[in-house]
């Protein structure tokens, strides 16, 4: 007999079949440590969420936030919260459905543009004052809104984009508008880069630059393209200077220069190839100073796929009772990130502080690959789990006392042993160990193993070993 280490996933990659490899990671990130620490990377569950506001009841579309507000679009609601929470209904939208927005340079009196895909309309918005855009100039049906160097940049049908006067949202000319035209499919979305704007279509994306001269009127001009497009229309999120989205060929990217690098894993594009109706996926992203890590979110009714932008891996978000996580919309906002809810309306709190998600419980699942020593049977005389120990706390029994749930597979994951439970030690009983004794025979395919917590307590494991006797 002899203890050995049990490996611990890094991300969520299940394999095509489930023996190959099922490691999953859901509602948990994985932080590396170094060599400095007890070892390389730890796991830990993951932020949670507490309920600040609701201001209307439906589904959160979007939000943005400038200095004085976080507007937002709820159901058929737009609405604005000024900074001591004030809550106001600005105006009713004619349809419900994807919103994008965008902000301008001015300050204090900001303007911000939204465009509703339901209905294809352009609103302008400063303070609490919404007003529905009518100008004839604007030629087309809207169909996103991006900013670049002050000038709002509303993308219509027929493959134009137009532009509003410099920081001046209201201003349009029947002329200030450019065409991408080099491939046929529609524009779907529009986003800023450092130096010039990209046009993704279904099929392509073509970059302009802002150059202004004295021959053409129009300041932007064409500059590259290339023959992958948008999946989703919303399926797209800028965070700083990264552009990450889902493109035609069912990948997810990052934009490099003018193309983009493949940071999606096998997991994920299946995971994509299976939705049915692909303009259900959407995405959102947010810097999480509670934990010091950036996250971008692929979402749809069916799953939702989180990218750590800082380590370069994949997770899962589910929320209690859910296939996919409740969070629709994000926006930071007064030293805060705010998510909204996507069925209630809610706007959380989120921050690693939170234990659990507005009152459900935030389940923190890690699932290892299969364990064997192939292709020879084992027996498994115990488990051990490396938990940080001792924090039980005042309040509710299973807090208290926090336990972890054991339990193995050995059919690639699709069905599970009963769970076992191991105490991971009520406050400060440092010496509580997660362990497991007489756990049977590992046969030639191997076992996975799945650990799962809810209480409502700091979560973290360090890691795993089986105490197996080779048999034969």
């Amino acid at each position: 007999m002899a203890w050995t280490p049990l490996a611990l996933p890094t991300k969520s990659n299940k394999s095509r079949l489930g023996f190959e490899g099922s490691a999953r990671l859901i509602n948990a990130y994985v932080e590396s440590t170094g060599q400095d620490a007890k070892g390389t990377y730890a796991i830990y569950a993951t932020e949670g969420l507490d309920t600040s506001f609701t201001p209307v009841t439906g589904k959160v579309w979007g939000m943005i936030a400038t200095e004085s507000y976080l507007y937002g679009v709820t159901g058929t609601t737009l609405w604005a919260i000024d900074t001591v929470g004030a809550v106001t209904e600005i105006l009713t939208l004619s349809a419900e459905g994807s919103v994008t927005f965008a902000r301008n340079r001015r300050s204090p009196a900001t303007q911000v543009g939204l465009v509703t895909a339901a209905d294809n309309r352009y609103y302008t918005i400063e303070g609490v004052v919404g007003t529905l855009n009518t100008d004839p100039d604007l030629a087309g049906t809207p169909t996103s809104i991006a900013v670049k160097d002050g000038y709002f940049i509303i993308t219509t049908n027929f493959n134009r984009f137009f532009i509003t006067g410099e920081d001046d949202a209201t201003s349009i000319s029947a002329l200030d508008f450019g065409k991408a035209q080099r491939s046929p499919d529609e524009i779907l979305r529009v986003m800023p880069t450092e130096t010039e704007i990209a046009l993704f279509g279904s099929e392509s994306i073509e970059w302009h630059q802002n150059n202004p001269s004295e021959i053409a009127s129009f300041p932007f001009v064409p500059v590259q393209s290339i023959d992958v497009g948008l999946l989703a229309p919303q399926a797209i999120v800028k965070l700083d200077r990264e552009i990450i989205w889902l493109a035609s060929d069912g990948t997810v990217k990052r934009m490099v220069g003018y193309g983009g690098e493949v940071i999606s894993n096998p997991d994920v594009q299946r995971a994509v190839g299976e939705v049915e109706d692909k303009t259900t996926i959407s995405a959102f992203a947010w810097h999480s100073k509670s934990i010091g890590h950036s996250f971008v979110a692929f979402t749809c009714p069916q799953w939702t796929w989180v990218y750590d932008l800082r380590e370069g891996s994949w997770a899962e978000r589910q929320s209690y009772g859910a296939d996919n996580w409740r969070v629709s919309a994000v926006a930071e906002w007064q030293g805060r990130v705010l998510a909204g809810d996507n069925a209630t309306g809610e706007l959380y709190d989120m921050s690693g502080e939170h234990m659990d998600e507005g009152g459900s419980p935030l389940i923190m699942t890690v699932q290892t690959a299969p364990s064997d020593a192939f292709p020879y049977p084992v027996l498994a005389h115990g488990l051990a789990l490396d938990v940080v120990p001792g924090v039980g706390r005042p309040g509710r029994p299973q807090d208290a006392d926090p336990h972890v749930l054991m339990s193995y597979s050995v059919d690639g994951g699709r069905t599970w042993s009963a769970e076992r439970r191991a105490s991971v030690g009520s406050g400060g009983n440092t010496n509580a160990r997660a362990k497991w004794l007489r756990l049977g025979m590992i046969r030639r395919n191997g076992r996975t193993w799945r650990f799962r917590m809810s209480a409502n307590v700091s979560r973290c494991i360090q890691g795993a070993a089986l105490d197996v006797e080779r048999l034969g």
